[in-house]
Formats: C-alpha cells, sequence, structure tokens
C-alpha cells in the first residue's frame, strides 16, 4: 500500500477514538454550560422587560399526557402572554377538550383551521393563527400539541429575545422512553447524542416544539407568505433566518420532555420524516448528519477487520475508544440526573445506564433511517400522506 494509502487507513481507523473524544467533550461542555445557564437565567429572568407573547399551539388529538400539557400551557409564569389554540376541525376530539380547559382562563383563543390543500396541516393550523396575531404581540412562540415541562418554560425560551441577544430562540426535545425497549432506548440514545452537538448558528435548526421569534422578524421574513405550501415550519424558519443572517439562540435550559413508545417500525416511520424533512429544507445538516454515523462504523468495522488480521496493535484503539464511551456515558447520566425531575430522569438514566457497548447498533440504526431519507418525495405524517417536491410545495395524496 502506499504511503497516501497508509496514512488514510491510519485517519479512517482513528476516527473511532476521536469521535468518542469529541462526544466526551462536547458532553461535558453541554453538562457545564447548562449549569451555567441556568444560573445566569435565575439572575436574568425577572429584572428585564417582558414584551407580550403570543403563544401558537396547533393541536391534533387527546394524548394521554393532555391535562399535563393544558396545565402547561396556561400555567406559564410569564406575566403577559396569550395563547393560540388551532385544530382542524371541530370534530378532533382536541376541540371540546380544549375549551372545555379554556373556560375561565382568560389568555387563551381556539380557531378552526378547516382542512389544509397544498400545505402541510400543522402549517396550515399556524398559518390561521397568525391571522388572530394582534399589534401588541411582540414575540411570536410555538409549542407542539403535547409538550410540558417547567413553569418557567416560556420565560427562558424568549429571554434572549427580550435582552436582545438574538431574533430567534429554540429549545429541545427529550425522548422520555416508555419502556427500556430496544427501539425506545435506540431513540433516547440518538436523542442525547445530539443535544450536545446544537449550535453554533451555520448549523442551527430550530424546534418548532420550543421555538420563538420577534415580531419584527417575524414580519422582515414574511413567515406567513414563506410557509405557504411547506410541510414545515421549524426547518423552514431556520432556512430563512439563516439566509437572511439572523440569530439564532439555543436556550440550553429549555428541555421538553418527550414520551416514546415505539416499535421498530413506527421509530423508521417516525425518524425518516424527520430527516426527509431536513433534506429538504436544511441539506447541508442532513449531510452532516449523515457523516457521523457512516464514519463511525467505518472506522469501527476497520479496527475490527485488521484486528482479525492480526494486528493486535487495535487492541490500543479499541481500549481507548472504550474508556472514552465508558467516561461519557458516566459524564451523559449525571448531566440527565442534574438537568430533569426525578420522573424524567430515572427512565433516562436507565436508557443511558450501560449504553456504551450499544454505539455499533445505535450508529447502524441511525444511518439506515438517514438513509431511508435520501429518495423518494411522500411521506406520511399525521395519517396524512403528502408528496413535497420543493419547500413550498406540497400535495396532499390521502387522507
Amino acid at each position: 500500500m502506499s504511503v497516501a494509502g497508509n496514512v488514510a487507513l491510519e485517519l479512517l481507523t482513528s476516527c473511532w477514538v476521536l469521535q468518542s473524544a469529541a462526544a466526551l467533550v462536547k458532553t461535558r461542555k453541554a453538562a457545564r454550560l447548562f449549569g451555567e445557564h441556568r444560573r445566569w437565567l435565575d439572575g436574568k429572568v425577572k429584572p428585564y422587560e417582558k414584551r407580550r407573547v403570543a403563544l401558537v399551539i396547533a393541536v391534533k388529538g387527546v394524548s394521554e399526557n393532555f391535562e399535563r400539557f393544558m396545565d402547561f400551557a396556561l400555567g406559564q409564569d410569564y406575566p403577559d402572554y396569550r395563547v393560540i389554540f388551532v385544530t382542524e376541525s371541530e370534530n378532533d376530539p382536541a376541540h371540546p377538550a380544549i375549551r372545555a380547559r379554556m373556560e375561565g382562563s382568560g389568555r387563551a383563543t381556539l380557531i378552526v383551521a378547516g382542512a389544509a390543500a397544498n400545505t402541510g396541516q400543522k402549517v396550515h393550523n399556524q398559518l390561521a393563527a397568525f391571522r388572530a396575531l394582534e399589534n401588541a404581540d411582540r414575540i411570536v412562540a410555538f409549542a407542539d400539541g403535547d409538550l410540558f415541562g417547567r413553569k418557567d418554560w416560556l420565560s427562558c425560551l424568549v429571554l434572549p429575545l427580550n435582552m436582545a441577544q438574538a431574533d430567534c430562540s429554540t429549545g429541545y426535545r427529550w425522548f422520555v422512553p416508555a419502556d427500556q425497549s430496544m427501539p425506545n432506548r435506540v431513540v433516547t440514545l440518538i436523542g442525547t447524542a445530539i443535544e450536545p452537538l446544537i449550535g453554533p448558528n451555520w448549523r442551527m435548526c430550530l424546534w418548532g416544539g420550543s421555538m420563538a421569534v420577534t415580531r419584527e422578524i417575524f414580519e422582515e421574513l414574511e413567515i406567513p407568505k414563506n410557509l405557504e405550501g411547506s410541510i414545515n415550519d421549524d426547518a423552514r424558519i431556520s432556512q430563512l433566518a439563516r439566509r437572511a443572517g439572523k440569530r439564532m439562540r439555543y436556550v440550553r435550559s429549555v428541555a421538553a420532555p418527550s414520551p416514546v413508545d415505539f416499535d421498530w417500525a413506527a421509530l423508521f416511520e417516525f425518524g425518516r420524516r424527520q430527516y426527509f424533512q431536513l433534506r429538504i429544507y436544511q441539506p447541508l445538516l442532513w449531510w452532516m448528519a449523515l457523516m457521523i454515523p457512516l464514519l463511525f462504523l467505518a472506522s469501527f468495522s476497520t479496527c475490527l477487520v485488521r484486528l482479525g488480521m492480526g494486528e493486535l496493535h487495535m487492541l490500543v484503539f479499541i481500549g481507548v475508544a472504550v474508556l472514552l464511551n465508558l467516561k461519557r456515558t458516566e459524564v451523559r447520566r449525571g448531566y440527565l440526573k442534574y438537568r430533569f425531575d426525578q420522573g424524567e430522569a430515572a427512565p433516562l438514566d436507565e436508557a443511558v445506564k450501560g449504553s456504551w457497548w450499544l454505539d455499533p447498533l445505535i450508529n447502524v440504526v441511525h444511518l439506515l433511517i438517514i438513509l431511508s431519507s435520501a429518495c423518494g418525495r411522500q411521506i406520511v405524517w399525521a395519517g396524512i400522506r403528502y408528496r413535497v417536491t420543493a419547500p413550498q410545495k406540497t400535495e396532499i395524496l390521502r387522507r
């Protein structure tokens, strides 16, 4: 083999160790930044001006956490906000349930959007909510219809906007497994591995389950106009904000527990839908996501093949990678216990505990999910089959 070939082989072999080291460093950094951010928030949330927020929530159906969601949506400690709930129709079970809980709240509006034609139904619902915005609404925030969490969620989410430190802000969804089945554990571990990688601005992707934008930027980016025909809200707004040079901020302390209970088929359908949208709206991030498990598996396989060929010094690479992953698991467990209440932390900790040996399986599954999104133009979302041919070209094929 040529010198260049030998160098390339050694670099490929080293990727496993380098990725393990980078994951450990990123996890440590995420834990440190979370602690610093919580202390900073405790001192900053109260003194600053709090502009009026319109919180837009598109809802479909009544989940098992519906009561927690409604308590969360209507019980934020932010002093000046209102909630705009949107359902597709009055026949949606969520509509009467929301109306019953709204009575006496004084801060909520319920809108019927109707069926979408050439736009994703969730985006269609949001567009209906935008028409109900008032001049006094200075920040537009978004939440998912099954979200729950802390009472200071909204205060934390919009703080960078109130302090003029960002134009858009976002939180992150943490998958909390319903049980420790392998599909649930895999999606939880993929999620915990992605979180430390969020940011900076050039590779930021807002998450629509916890997202906010100032009214000035909302109007400047012409968000209602630019969401017409789109199946996606968050990646599309991220795309618009990045092109316009706007500042996006990940608010690390905004954690949204998201209970999950997948079998393998449901996991692959969910994962493909996420990466399909990323490929359409954020192709650079899609390619970056593809390279992470691809490089890991190439390096891991090369180490095993070379060890099988008698190159015993590969044991050093494998040993170092295992030690780094053990340490990363320890740091990750501490981080999760620190940032979540015991109710959410316990199943997360159980999923992460002893997970270092699952890395090859996790990366195989992650790679297959990403590859499954590489082709095709159709996805099924909330029972509706769509064909998406461009960021603003969506066709509903079947309801």
